[in-house]
């Protein structure tokens, strides 16, 4: 338990930029340990950015210190080629007249207080599907780009060594009438987005910034281009089901929630609160809602305001999320699959029958529609793997 109060203090002083109770860091500190911790929840970045809140006799040795400081110059290494390739491959789309909104990654870098300390994923544009067909033949022909994945989800390839996803949506509920109203009110936000900027000046020529606030939308500025972002609703909603759908599919580290409280710190007080009232019973999201904001106060030093219309949730849910989390780390990878065909399809179908039983209370109708369709889709996917091997 002490372990476990010492890191979540040492992330809260990195997050919100405030001092640390030393009495939480005796020299017995298995540092070490908490370094170990911090990799599986995929925040080693932020929590290293903590320790100089710590007196100098409570920090790490020399040697460790020293490790995460090489980790944080390959952070600003890394960040700065994402950037590099955001910035090239806007500026690509754009030339090519096709419009795109980042969702995710750098534009969420931007409210850490040290964004190169939010460990880097992939580059996530949003692009509308009426451009499918056009983007795989332009994508071929730049350079740089190899490895293309074309599905129904996305145009995914790599970039000058950074993963690149082009969407044609976003997330989905696993409840069919809610899904289709969530896709409906998602790509009608995003379209509506792009075409007040496709007409009539077109898209060839950069963005100012002066334009993207005239209409009253949402940018990020990366070395000198202006890349637009989702408006603060879409993000809200966004965020936290992406970060619920990878929970309930792979699970996820503490970087997830820490990009979803930072962003409502930001802009909650801009959210407008009858339409977030609205799209959040739609949905039927106020579960998630209340059980994340509960989560968020208690263990990320967050605050009731800033989210809206949030309840309480009981303490052993809360509890038993943090547990999920705190075992399985980022994606699950704490826990990997064991290698082999057979043992591997056992394990992962084990793994999510047990994660299934365990958060069934959260949110019992999407937890079973996603049983559903892991199921389906895990026999489907075995005998097509079969013929394959035939």
């Amino acid at each position: 338990m002490s372990e476990f109060n010492a890191f979540l203090e040492l992330l809260r002083s990195a997050l919100w930029q405030r001092p640390i109770d030393p009495s939480l860091f005796p020299a017995t500190t298995d540092w070490k340990r908490m370094y170990a911790i911090a990799n599986h929840q995929a925040v080693a970045g932020i929590v290293s950015e903590g320790v100089p809140f710590l007196p100098e006799a409570c920090r790490p040795s020399e040697e460790l210190f020293s490790e995460m400081h090489r980790m944080s110059v390959a952070n600003v290494r890394m960040h700065a080629r994402m950037n590099a390739v955001l910035t090239e491959v806007t500026t690509l789309l754009r030339k090519a007249e096709i419009p795109s909104l980042l969702l995710k990654g750098q534009g969420l870098a931007s409210l850490y207080p040290i964004p190169h300390s939010r460990q880097c994923g992939d580059i996530d544009l949003y692009v509308s599907k009426d451009y499918q067909d056009e983007l795989l033949s332009l994508v071929r022909q730049w350079k740089k780009a190899s490895h293309l994945v074309n599905s129904e989800k996305h145009l995914s390839f790599d970039y000058d060594g950074v993963c690149v996803e082009l969407h044609y949506g976003t997330e989905h509920f696993y409840t069919p009438k809610v899904d289709k109203a969530y896709q409906r009110w998602s790509l009608n936000n995003l379209e509506y987005v792009l075409l007040i900027f496709m007409h009539p000046r077109g898209f060839q020529q950069p963005l100012t910034a002066k334009e993207v606030e005239d209409r009253y939308c949402r940018y990020i500025e990366v070395n000198g281009e202006i890349i637009l972002i989702p408006c603060v609703e879409f993000d809200a909603i966004y965020l936290l089901h992406h970060l619920w759908n990878h929970f309930i599919s792979s699970g996820i580290g503490l970087r997830q929630i820490c990009d979803w409280c930072l962003f409502m710190r930001r802009y909650s007080s801009q959210l407008e609160t009858k339409k977030m009232r609205t799209l959040l019973t739609t949905f039927a999201f106020f579960p998630v809602w209340n059980l994340f904001a509960s989560f968020a106060v208690r263990y990320m030093g967050m605050e009731w305001k800033d989210f809206p219309f949030a309840e309480p949730v009981e303490d052993a849910k809360v509890e038993k999320l943090m547990e999920i989390i705190w075992q399985e780390g980022n994606f699950g990878r704490r826990k990997p699959r064991p290698k082999g065909y057979i043992v591997g399809k056992v394990n992962m179908y084990w793994r999510v029958t047990k994660m299934i039983k365990a958060i069934y209370p959260f949110y019992p109708r999407e937890v079973v529609g996603y049983y559903f369709y892991f199921m389906t889709l895990g026999v489907k996917h075995f005998f097509l793997d079969w013929r394959h091997m035939k």
